[in-house]
């Protein structure tokens, strides 16, 4: 559990886990120079399970990387410090992984928050069965790193967190492991994981995610030839088409048009055999409204965005 000044939440986080049906665990905080209250916070369970550790301030895939050095388990599972696990999450997970022995990374669906710890009232975020690298390419199913748990000698094999990407090394990660064998990252039906949507969250910094797609894509395009130059677009067209997603949450209607403009293009008929697409294409048409039809035709169309 990688934590920076995340007090609000961290209290919570640790409950979650201390609070598994599976006891059989060490749960390792990882704090990257918080200045705030939140290694009080820890250090206040007083539970012989939790390891503090400290990093050095790189941010979330170095401290993910201290963590990962300090684990001795034969299973790694991450959580962020503001999201949250149900009681039955780790053993799920490492039941079946014990059965699937073909199988290195499972993830959970997840089920949206706010800040304050109330559903959102989006649907449901499930990807369900065998993804091989192409499938994860294209999108990146997991949704969260705090979803995951994973043989800890499949993660050996394909290497920690590249820290050198502005975002998405999960992502990056996670196709690293899909590339030691294939399809043996699964998603699991069970929501498992309540993933919190918050002001200034990372995840949210469409600028920031943008410039993290390119570096991921040169790595791949680098790395493997599975990552084909068609594939790399096809998965840049439904990047574009996220960031419009998340663009048009925070009606910023012109910038939301230009990311799905250019979703259309590099996407071309392939994207449009996606629901989420045509969702997508009428968000685009309602913000071209008059303001007087407008917000009440993005309120409707906001029930329906899960997804997009």
């Amino acid at each position: 559990m990688p934590v920076r000044d995340a007090a609000q939440f961290i209290g919570a986080a640790v409950n979650s886990v201390l609070s598994q049906t599976m006891g059989d665990f060490e749960l390792l905080v990882v704090d990257d120079r918080s200045s705030d209250e939140s290694v009080a916070i820890v250090r206040r369970a007083q539970d012989p399970r939790i390891l503090l550790l400290a990093a050095k301030g790189e941010g979330v895939s170095a401290a993910r990387n201290t963590g990962l050095r300090a684990a001795s388990g034969k299973y790694v599972a991450f959580l962020d410090a503001d999201d949250l696990w149900v009681p039955e999450h780790l053993q799920l997970h490492i039941d079946h992984l014990g059965n699937r022995r073909e199988v290195d990374l499972t993830f959970s669906s997840v089920k949206w928050i706010d800040e304050a710890g109330r559903p959102l009232g989006r649907p449901v975020s499930s990807h369900v069965g065998r993804f091989s690298y192409e499938d994860l390419l294209l999108e990146y199913r997991p949704v969260t790193t705090s979803s995951w748990v994973v043989r800890r000698s499949a993660l050996d094999q394909a290497g920690g967190f590249d820290g050198a990407l502005a975002t998405g090394s999960d992502h990056d990660l996670c196709l690293r492991m899909a590339l030691i064998r294939d399809l043996n990252v699964e998603g699991l039906e069970r929501p498992q994981i309540l993933y919190r949507r918050r002001p200034g969250q990372i995840t949210a910094d469409r600028a920031r995610k943008a410039v993290g797609w390119c570096q991921l894509v040169d790595k791949h395009a680098a790395l493997t030839r599975r990552a084909t130059p068609l594939k790399l677009r096809q998965a840049t067209a439904r990047l574009r088409r996220a960031l419009a997603a998340l663009a048009f949450e925070e009606e910023a209607y012109a910038e939301a048009r230009e990311h799905f403009s250019t979703a259309l293009r590099l996407g071309g008929w392939p994207l449009m055999g996606d629901r989420r697409t045509w969702v997508m294409a009428a968000a685009m048409g309602a913000s071209l409204l008059p303001d007087a039809l407008r917000q009440p035709v993005i309120l409707f169309g906001r029930r329906l965005m899960g997804g997009a």
